[in-house]
């Protein structure tokens, strides 16, 4: 009988420290795919700029520029509407 209650307990420490796991994962992945996001409004913007739907040397294109850099590096971290 106690050897089935301490191989319970160590079935449920396993699964906490699994869940612990996935839920770390879970954060990378969210913040990967925010930073993918944020990779993917760049590449549009810097499409227009090719285009010639903007202008390289706009202010409007130097702080979207900016603040989609900031994003990338901060994805998961901040919120944009923070700022």
């Amino acid at each position: 009988m106690e050897s089935l209650v301490l191989g319970l307990a160590l079935l449920a420490l396993a699964l906490m420290v699994q869940l612990a796991m996935l839920l770390g994962l879970k954060r990378q992945m969210v913040t990967r795919q925010q930073a993918y996001v944020f990779h993917s409004i760049r590449d549009q913007l810097q499409l227009h700029v090719v285009e010639g739907r903007v202008r390289q040397d706009s202010e409007a294109y130097e702080f979207l520029l900016w603040a989609c850099n900031l994003a990338m590096r901060n994805a998961g971290t901040m919120r944009m509407s923070r700022m």
